[in-house]
């Protein structure tokens, strides 16, 4: 079992000397939360990636996607299924002049979908021709899932647990930074990186299709 957010908190405290007058759970939160968004940021793990499947019926050109606009910017991959091949074939995202260029509203013109715009609610879709689809198919939508930040409400740590302790020291040294001890934060630092590189290789060498195989470490981890 891994730690949640209140352990998270106690080993804060206790990593630090300080108690809860001198660190209130306020004050502890962001510190673990910046300490968790850098590591979401650098890092995507596996339980942040998100799949839905929609249908596309034949002359459809617009799809509702079953995501709210904010998550958007999160789609990483639209594919459709091949009818007659049953395989996933990636479509690509076209720019607005493109697709006012290509578009077309002859029912001549229907055929298999091959790209997207990004529309509102949803995506428009164009086709071989520049219609709608031609008959129906099933489109897929990876996405990356935006998790929300360690709360009261929120307790859970939603990283496989042996990424726990990397997420703790992420806050230990920036509360020695807050507290004046510097030479302290770079050590911790340095413990927090060392971590990282052998969490990611022992990763990478249990699951070789892992979303943290064969990770390299950002630059900006390894530097104080």
């Amino acid at each position: 079992m891994g730690m949640d957010l209140e352990t998270l908190r106690d080993e804060l405290r206790e990593h630090t000397g300080v108690d809860s007058d001198d660190l209130p759970d306020p004050d502890a939160d962001l510190l673990l939360n910046r300490s968790y968004w850098e590591l979401m940021n650098k890092f995507r793990f596996r339980e942040t990636e998100c799949t839905a499947e929609s249908i596309l019926t034949i002359g459809d050109r617009f799809l509702s996607l079953p995501l709210p606009p904010h998550l958007f910017e999160a789609l990483r991959k639209i594919s459709v299924r091949n009818p007659e091949t049953l395989e996933w074939d990636v479509i690509n995202r076209i720019s607005l002049t493109t697709h006012e260029d290509e578009a077309s509203d002859d029912v001549e013109d229907r055929g298999p979908p091959v790209g997207y715009l990004r529309e509102q609610n949803g995506i428009r879709i164009i086709s071989a021709g520049g219609g709608g689809v031609d008959r129906a198919y099933t489109i897929r939508v990876k996405y990356w899932q935006i998790l929300e930040d360690l709360s009261d409400t929120n307790t859970e740590v939603p990283f496989p647990q042996v990424w726990d302790e990397v997420l703790l020291y992420g806050a230990v040294w920036r509360l020695y930074r807050r507290l004046g001890n510097h030479s302290m934060g770079r050590e911790v630092r340095n413990t927090q990186i060392d971590l990282i590189n052998s969490t990611a290789a022992i990763e990478s060498k249990e699951e070789e299709d892992s979303q943290l195989s064969g990770i390299s470490i950002p630059d900006e981890l390894t530097r104080i």
